[in-house]
């Protein structure tokens, strides 16, 4: 029986990541993204359950495209901090759908995976 909770497909990409805490200011790495959420490389440690806005940027500064979201975080280990979105923008999810479909092994599979999640669907 697998263990595998995940709800959406990973791919992995490389964005800037910034996340607001209260705690304070952490940047790091994107290194997978799904709809659902990220996994952020970072030196630091963060209490799990922390949430803040999260900016994340990919591309060049000349043509950069940032995607914000409103990120728990799920889980932190030594190697990064798994973050949960909590909500996202209409603008963003448009841009995460295709970042997460053109880098997917299997945008078919990947698309029907979107579609039928009955919490993901822009108004």
């Amino acid at each position: 029986m697998s263990t595998e909770r995940r709800e959406f497909s990973r791919v992995p990409l490389a964005l800037t990541g910034v996340l607001q805490l209260a705690s304070g200011s952490v940047t790091g790495r994107i290194e997978d993204l799904s709809m659902a959420g990220a996994f952020m490389v970072a030196d630091v440690q963060v209490e799990a359950g922390s949430e803040g806005p999260l900016t994340m940027t990919f591309g060049s500064a000349a043509d950069a495209l940032t995607l914000h979201a409103q990120a728990r975080v799920v889980r932190c280990a030594e190697a990064g901090i798994g973050l949960r979105f909590v909500e996202v923008d209409l603008e963003t999810y448009h841009h995460l759908r295709g970042l997460v479909l053109n880098n997917s092994e299997d945008y078919a599979a990947v698309r029907d995976e979107i579609e039928a999640h009955r919490g993901l669907k822009a108004k």
